[in-house]
């Protein structure tokens, strides 16, 4: 898809969706999605009124995402390490052919707390570094004239939100990739907590068949209600379709719908493993009144585990031997800033050391990432950043539930991953004076 920059006096770069690019993105798919990661202003602190269209941000520096205000700090003990508020904002033209879609914008990242606002309008605040989410733009934007997103970042140190303490850099920006996403009004949800809308597994599965399992929710922002098909297709890894599922659904106007598809068995599945990391995908559509409104495209990985304190770790029925490292997300003169192809390396070296698992220190990566472990075959474990200690507080249990959340419905269609962690050395630190108290706040957390 093509697209052209231009400047606006006062306003950050401005990405134009030419009309000829929106009207190719409807005719080869029905969902619209693009990158807005190039020409962004930034400025460090408050700077108070910056969400308003009229703010004059001409002064900021230009950026491209992903950025971090610590790019350069070598640590928590650098003087360049900073904790607190950044700006960013950008312009944005949208093209008329998207006129009458749904308008979102999806953030994959951004430490560790941040409120977006579209022409002086506040349409979302999420809390938490290390998970996405997504805010619905469709009722605050224009297209008569450039619209202006703008987004406050800040993350300075906050009782109530993980990570409190740990041994890594707790670096402050957008540092993964934004997306501008339009779909038509009978669509897959984009706000089941940042995940895909889609979540497929496998309940029973063995080598001699397998039984696919889709569910998700449809969402109607009509006015009045439609009788819709929901199609899902499994193609194994060489695109060859195994099985189908077919439902047809009533929407209520202005609402949304859950789903549930079971497939037939597959016979004979590829098993996802290490040694063969065999990754079917799910193309799950979306009809209305002959017409496909949306559609979407999720891994789906054929194998079961079992644990036993005594025998070990059984992938597919066979004793494995789990040999791996850790991963964090940053690298030097970049921070945590990485585009994906740096990434996709970090994975790449894990798999050629001969390693077959991975842990994701101390949080939820990129989406990347996991793309790359379901590619290769590295058994993976995923974990919430709750380190070294908690805070007592309910505000940091919910938030911490919800990281788990978020976590889970994001990355649960990966076939890589294969553990969830919720804690890490959280007895590592007792604040005194109550060590008892903290102890039995920290089993009712768990």
């Amino acid at each position: 898809m093509s697209a052209r920059d231009i400047a606006l006096p006062g306003l950050a770069w401005v990405l134009a969706l030419a009309a000829s690019a929106g009207a190719a993105a409807q005719t080869a798919s029905p969902r619209f999605e693009h990158t807005l990661n190039d020409g962004w202003r930034y400025a460090d602190g408050p700077a108070p009124g910056a969400e308003a269209p009229g703010y004059d941000d001409a002064s900021w520096a230009r950026v491209d995402l992903p950025h971090t205000w610590n790019r350069s700090a070598e640590g928590a003990e650098s003087p360049a390490y900073r904790r607190g508020v950044g700006w960013y904002r950008r312009a944005l033209e949208l093209d008329p052919s998207l006129e009458g879609r749904r308008l979102f914008l999806r953030f994959e990242g951004a430490n560790q707390v941040a409120e977006v606002f579209v022409n002086g309008h506040r349409v979302g605040r999420h809390v938490g570094g290390y998970t996405g989410f997504t805010v619905d733009i469709t009722e605050r934007v224009r297209f008569d004239a450039p619209n202006v997103v703008a987004v406050r970042v800040d993350n300075a140190h906050d009782p109530d939100i993980p990570p409190l303490d740990a041994d890594f850099t707790f670096y402050g920006g957008i540092y993964r990739d934004v997306w501008l996403v339009a779909t038509n009004p009978v669509h897959i949800t984009l706000t089941d907590h940042g995940g895909p809308g889609v979540y497929v597994d496998a309940p029973a599965v063995s080598e001699e068949d397998a039984t696919v399992r889709v569910r998700g929710t449809l969402v109607n922002a009509t006015d009045r209600r439609r009788w819709v098909q929901v199609v899902s297709r499994v193609l194994d890894p060489g695109g060859d379709e195994v099985a189908r599922m077919a439902s047809r659904l009533e929407l209520p106007a202005r609402g949304s719908r859950a789903f549930t598809q079971r497939a037939r068995p597959t016979r004979e599945p590829r098993l996802w493993s290490p040694a063969e990391p065999n990754v079917y995908t799910v193309v799950t559509e979306v009809g209305d009144g002959g017409e496909v409104t949306d559609r979407i495209r999720s891994p789906l990985g054929f194998r079961w585990l079992r644990v036993d304190p005594d025998e070990g770790v059984f992938l597919n029925g066979e004793p494995i031997r789990l040999t791996g490292t850790n991963r964090h997300q940053d690298r030097a003169g970049y921070g945590n800033a990485l585009p994906d192809a740096m990434h996709v390396r970090d994975i790449e070296l894990v798999k050629a050391t001969g390693l077959n698992f991975l842990r994701l220190a101390h949080y939820p990566q990129d989406p990347a990432v996991l793309e790359a472990t379901d590619r290769l075959g590295l058994v993976v474990w995923e974990e919430i950043p709750v380190v070294n200690m908690i805070t007592l507080s309910d505000a940091f249990g919910d938030n911490a539930e919800r990281m788990l959340r978020e976590m889970i419905r994001q990355h649960y269609n990966h076939p890589s991953v294969l553990f969830w962690g919720y804690m890490n050395e959280i007895m590592l630190v007792e604040p005194d004076p109550l060590p008892d108290r903290y102890r039995r706040r920290v089993v009712e957390l768990a």
